[in-house]
């Protein structure tokens, strides 16, 4: 984000907050075929899922977690600008790390 102008920046993160907003409402739908979709599961075994957003061509992705020990809890353990295939599948297994390390 820090490459960006400072108008872009408040836009970027009023989506954001916009993305989060409706995640806490429960707004999005899960789906791992449409890739259009706000929310994807990418890990099961724990459960990690991806909050996804385009922003000016770019891919913004944001791993979560939701314990079931505490339902009202969204544990984010990462987020980056999707830079290609391999270094997106190291953040998610970063990711997947960070959520063990918590359960």
């Amino acid at each position: 984000m820090a490459s960006l102008i400072p108008f872009a920046r408040e836009q970027l993160l009023g989506e954001i907050d916009d993305l989060f907003e409706a995640s806490e409402q429960g707004l999005l739908w899960e789906s791992s075929d449409d890739p259009g979709e706000s929310i994807k599961p990418i890990h099961t075994h724990p459960e990690v899922y991806e909050l996804r957003l385009t922003f000016m061509s770019r891919h913004v992705r944001f791993y979560h977690a939701e314990p079931s020990r505490e339902p009202a809890l969204l544990l984010s353990l990462h987020r980056h600008v999707k830079p290609g295939v391999q270094a997106a599948q190291a953040a998610i297994d970063d990711a997947v790390e960070v959520y063990r390390g918590y359960l």
